[in-house]
């Protein structure tokens, strides 16, 4: 079984979260503030959304289906998601 990006992104984040547990300095001192933050929304076994905190404040969303991930702005989120809303009844 290839390398998917869940299992990248698992490694890089256990490699990251090693790395900072490693050194006694506190997490706050070892953030980067030019770094972006990301936060998984959601995810299955095939899927994944996520959020990403950009370093000039913006929040961005992705969406991974298989080999396709499709990026959104903060209104282009909200726009996406009135349309699931839609599709959903």
């Amino acid at each position: 079984m290839g390398w998917g990006i869940k299992k990248v992104c698992n490694a890089i984040i256990k490699r990251k979260n090693w790395l900072r547990s490693t050194y006694i300095i506190p997490m706050e001192e070892k953030m980067d503030p030019n770094e972006t933050e990301t936060q998984t929304i959601a995810e299955t076994e095939n899927y994944i959304v996520w959020l990403a905190k950009e370093p000039d404040g913006e929040n961005t969303y992705h969406i991974e289906v298989n080999n396709v991930t499709l990026h959104f702005f903060g209104e282009e989120w909200k726009e996406f998601l009135d349309l699931m809303a839609k599709v959903k009844k």
